[in-house]
């Protein structure tokens, strides 16, 4: 045992240290989450210890030693080392977005957004007509137990009906719209 927890075989320096022996499965003190030690990886969940991983790897399948991502010299701390990286067979070179146009592309680019804007929305091609169901069978429910029409359901159900076939987009089109009132 060494001086600080211990889950499996990974020290820990989290939680109130105790000195303890963790074994899979047993129910730990310290929050949820995944734990980096130069011994490996844990995992704990609802403050239980669940997994032990000697390695993990990157999403482009490199290796990582639990030990090369702490930090041993403050130098180095902020760098990710480059055997992490994908392999790459140019250099990337970072551009200014803005400077890959010209002005007038730019105001063009805006102006179409802007009539783009003021366009009515389409419908969805797959209206999800769940919530617009339970808005109906709600409304209808009420109107059978308290045996009267709640003059608010119709405004309940359009505006049901609008999310369903249209969206969420749909209100911010609507808000927008100069409507008079008749």
């Amino acid at each position: 045992m060494g001086v600080f927890d211990q889950y499996g075989s990974v020290q820990l320096k989290v939680g109130h240290r105790s000195l303890k022996q963790f074994n899979l499965g047993d129910q730990v003190q310290i929050p949820d989450g995944v734990y980096v030690g130069h011994e490996g990886v844990i995992v704990i969940h609802h403050q239980q210890f669940i997994a032990e991983y000697p390695v993990v790897h990157t999403k482009w399948g490199t290796e990582l030693v639990p030990a090369d991502i702490l930090c041993h010299e403050v130098a180095n701390c902020h760098d990710i080392p480059s055997k992490w990286l994908p392999p790459v067979s140019m250099e990337i070179k970072q551009t200014d977005p803005i400077k890959l146009f010209t002005d007038d592309e730019l105001r063009s680019e805006l102006k179409l957004r802007e009539e783009q804007a003021k366009q009515p929305p389409k419908p969805l091609a797959n209206p999800d007509l769940t919530q617009l169901q339970v808005c109906l069978a709600a409304c209808l429910s009420e109107a059978i137990s308290r045996g009267s029409w709640n003059t608010d359901n119709p405004h309940y159900i359009m505006e049901a009906a609008f999310n369903a076939l249209y969206g969420q987009e749909f209100w911010k089109w609507f808000s927008k719209e100069p409507w008079k009132k008749t």
